[in-house]
């Protein structure tokens, strides 16, 4: 069966721009330093019930993504237990793309996302690209996504950029 998604893309040019959500008690955000088999499994838990590509990663291709200096990982932690991932990536020209962010499926829903969001955004802005500061920090998300993910994403003051219309295989 054939279905379409819509892909946005968004994009913010000044740290200034990020509309802060309200704190989240016992929410951080700090390198991962636990396993790659560990990481794999939350990814693949986080982006499951939303069919992401990056589900069909070879071990090889995971191991690149999480030793090449343009990828950062990050563990979005709520009282010390994993929470979701944040993956940026450095880009030519002074931007970071935020690749992959995600809540655990149980804890969407419940109010934690914009809080988990601006962490991540203020991450993004903080990130050297070749020694200076960024100059846009940029990702996509798709009708795939969370029923919130794009209405968060505008409220953390992105703007989309483009849109697309993609036809999948279900």
């Amino acid at each position: 069966m054939l279905i379409e998604r819509i892909v946005t893309h968004l994009e913010m040019f000044r740290p200034d721009q990020l509309e802060t959500a309200v704190p989240v008690p016992g929410m951080t955000l700090g390198r991962w330093n636990r396993s790659l088999e560990l990481l794999i499994s939350t990814h693949d838990h986080i982006a499951r019930p939303h069919r992401w590509p990056s589900l069909q990663w070879d071990l090889e291709y995971w191991q690149y993504r999480t030793t090449d200096r343009k990828f950062s990982w990050f563990e979005i932690s709520w009282h010390g237990d994993i929470a979701g991932v944040l993956e940026l990536e450095e880009q030519p020209g002074g931007q970071v793309e935020i690749t992959i962010f995600g809540l655990l499926p149980e804890l969407q829903g419940r109010g934690l996302g914009a809080y988990a969001l601006t962490l991540c955004v203020n991450q993004a802005w903080a990130t050297q690209t070749g020694g200076e500061s960024p100059q846009r920090v940029w990702l996509h998300t798709s009708t795939r996504d969370g029923p919130n993910a794009l209405v968060n994403y505008q409220r953390r003051g992105f703007s989309a950029f483009a849109t697309e219309t993609k036809t999948e295989e279900l």
